[in-house]
């Protein structure tokens, strides 16, 4: 008789679910269960529960009894088993194991478990750099939606190798060239500057290149492939003029290049990528006490999305990268587990099905409709990511922007443009509605550096390491009602609203940006919105103790509401009961130093709705401060929200100007 727990893990026996696609999985069943029962299970001599509660204890020993766990196994493939790993520390809150048995080596009597290939253990091997042809070939082959539409754009400068040589060649028309995604980590010895580009012209020994572009031309011969586009090598890297003028045709770059190579595993160009695998990747061999017995096999597998980027490696915590990613046609991972196959069509782990969603998928798919989520996902994501330069905050987007407004061709609002400082012209009320995530997690993230432990990087620690305190400069040049502005990562609450329900409070009258070169998606230097909108006056107070840093904005008769600081605030005078006291943006990390706030301000109502189906109604808008001496002239201080609908009848209408 099967187990009436685990149902011998025959997930066709177990309840129906809907056909599961979450983390590169599809399946149309599932169980889902935990190991307290399980231990049920065992305590019956059941060998399948036996065998998945010592497979969850190797892989998670801290694993709750009582935390729910899902099995599922899709046609001919392996069982995933999907635990919770939050409990340690897991960046995405999930980890993947599968169970297997080794082609050759079947279990009698368990014929649903699949005999796959055991994985290499490393990534210059010939079963690689196979994975990666065969799914070329598939690509080039059946992928419509992986084709080049019109005439493509070749890089300005592209490098050739020949032998044991590199060069640089200029001005290339249609050849087939691989790009490199990777992390300089700090400053490289060789680049493109007036005084390298003779000497590169004229060639240099492969020998000379560091690690991760001499692995990148190992890759290449085994594709067949001659150039490459390397930024270092092929942007000059003293020319202001040059470095704008490439990084706006960056998009064009990697999307028209044969495939883009990634480095995910290093985090620096001296450390190469194709090493030997990280033996947690490594398979672990179990032995199963069924009726005849045998060896059953699991291993931790990779997963990849734009959100959930836990094992792809240093270069997944890179700006830079998650464009580089998002527009190439082709894009292979070179991660410390795996090589990873993404297309525009299909996201591929070796010994996996095809069919799942990575990160091009869910950028390949948006529609008009769905371009405003997502943007907001890719500003999320881009914005837990680091920079070695805050200077480069908007550029280091600018290609998907470029991209986006490529696709759709927003309409300009008037004499104002489409795009502002990574904001929309054409919906700048809600997209003007970002709000920090530091603000709701600063205990949890004080409690873990007091623990001992490393700190989620999207957290604000009150006492963050100084090599790490660089990553949280601000960027002064962009304007304060951009999140180009603060330091952090950022987040939509209005993300899941049916915005037809939405009821806009504002109207903009003129918004614009200076910038400091010609690129219209890059750098600015200023940046001013005049609007017309409800306003309150209020008092901003800061709350400081136990740990925890909050802000509040107070009025007489009304509900307190929550204000999510843009970064952290202080007041600009000492004397705090001053009614003029004013308040200011700070790169402080310090929380015990900020003294209390209790000052003026002014709450401009945004929009009010149902954040969420089935929610309540909120009312959302911007907590602004006097700037300069005129009355009008306000700059961003954060987002605040309340379900109390007396503040917008207390409020006036006025025409301001955030800058």
């Amino acid at each position: 008789m099967p187990c009436d727990i685990c149902h011998n893990l025959e997930i066709k026996s177990a309840r129906p679910s809907d056909i599961f696609t979450s983390h590169g999985i599809q399946s149309e069943h599932s169980i889902w269960d935990s190991l307290h029962r399980y231990r049920q299970g065992r305590a019956k001599s059941c060998p399948y529960c036996d065998l998945v509660i010592r497979v969850v204890n190797h892989f998670n020993p801290e694993y709750d009894g009582y935390a729910v766990f899902q099995i599922v196994r899709p046609e001919g493939y392996p069982y995933h088993i999907l635990l919770d790993s939050k409990e340690r520390g897991g960046r995405n809150g999930w980890m993947v194991v599968q169970m297997y048995t080794p082609v050759g080596k079947p279990i009698a009597n368990w014929p649903s478990l699949a005999c796959v290939e055991e994985l290499p253990v490393t990534l210059d091997s010939d079963e690689a750099y196979s994975f990666i042809k065969d799914n070329l070939k598939t690509c080039l082959d059946s992928h419509p939606h992986c084709r080049r539409i019109g005439e493509a754009r070749t890089p300005t400068r592209l490098l050739k190798v020949t032998g044991d040589r590199i060069a640089l060649l200029e001005h290339l028309q249609h050849v087939q060239y691989a790009a490199l995604s990777y992390s300089w980590g700090g400053n490289q010895e060789l680049k493109l500057t007036s005084e390298t580009k003779k000497e590169l012209l004229g060639g240099i020994a492969l020998a000379r290149l560091p690690a991760v572009m001499q692995d990148t031309v190992e890759v290449m011969k085994s594709l067949g492939l001659q150039y490459v586009w390397i930024d270092a090598l092929c942007i000059m890297q003293d020319s202001a003029e040059d470095w704008e003028l490439e990084a706006f045709f960056m998009a064009a770059y990697y999307s028209n290049a044969h495939i883009t190579i990634a480095a995910s595993s290093s985090s620096r160009a001296a450390m190469g990528f194709l090493n030997s695998i990280d033996r947690e990747w490594h398979s672990t061999q179990f032995s199963f006490n069924g009726e005849q017995g045998g060896t059953v096999y699991a291993r931790k597998r990779n997963i990849l999305s734009l959100g959930a980027r836990a094992h792809t490696g240093p270069l997944a915590d890179r700006g830079w990268t998650l464009q580089e990613n998002a527009l190439s046609t082709r894009f292979v991972h070179f991660t410390s587990s795996e090589a990873i196959w993404e297309c525009r069509t299909h996201h591929v782990l070796q010994g996996m099905h095809r069919g799942s969603r990575g990160l091009q998928q869910q950028i390949g798919t948006v529609t008009l409709k769905s371009s405003a989520r997502g943007w907001y996902d890719m500003v999320q994501a881009y914005t837990s990511r680091s920079l070695t330069y805050v200077s480069d905050k908007l550029v280091a987007i600018s290609g998907m922007a470029i991209a986006l407004n490529t696709k759709f061709d927003f309409e300009p609002v008037g004499d104002d443009i489409v795009y502002l400082a990574g904001l929309w012209r054409h919906r700048l009320p809600l997209d003007l509605m970002w709000q920090t995530k530091w603000a709701w997690t600063a205990t949890s993230a004080r409690e873990a550096i007091l623990e001992g432990r490393m700190a989620d990087p999207n957290l604000l620690p009150w006492r963050r390491p100084k090599k790490l305190v660089e990553t949280f400069k601000i960027n002064w040049d962009n304007p304060s009602w951009s999140w180009a502005s603060t330091p952090y990562t950022v987040e939509y609450p209005l993300l899941d609203a049916n915005e037809d329900n939405l009821d806009i409070l504002v109207q903009i009258q003129k918004a614009s940006c200076t910038r400091p070169g010609s690129n219209l998606f890059g750098a600015v230097s200023g940046g001013q919105i005049t609007l017309q909108g409800p306003c309150v006056t209020a008092q901003l107070r800061s709350k400081n103790g136990d740990g925890s840093l909050r802000y509040r904005i107070h009025r007489d008769g009304l509900e307190e509401a929550n204000v999510a600081a843009d970064t952290v605030l202080v007041a600009t005078s000492q004397d705090i009961q001053s009614p003029g006291q004013k308040v200011a943006k700070s790169e402080e990390l310090d929380a015990s130093q900020v003294h209390n706030i209790d000052t003026r301000v002014i709450c401009l109502a945004v929009c009010r709705g149902e954040p969420a189906p089935d929610d309540w109604e909120q009312l959302f808008g911007l907590v602004l401060a006097p700037k300069t001496n005129d009355e009008n002239v306000f700059t961003r201080l954060g987002a605040w929200v309340t379900d109390d609908m007396e503040w917008l009848e207390q409020a006036e209408s006025r025409y301001i100007t955030i800058i």
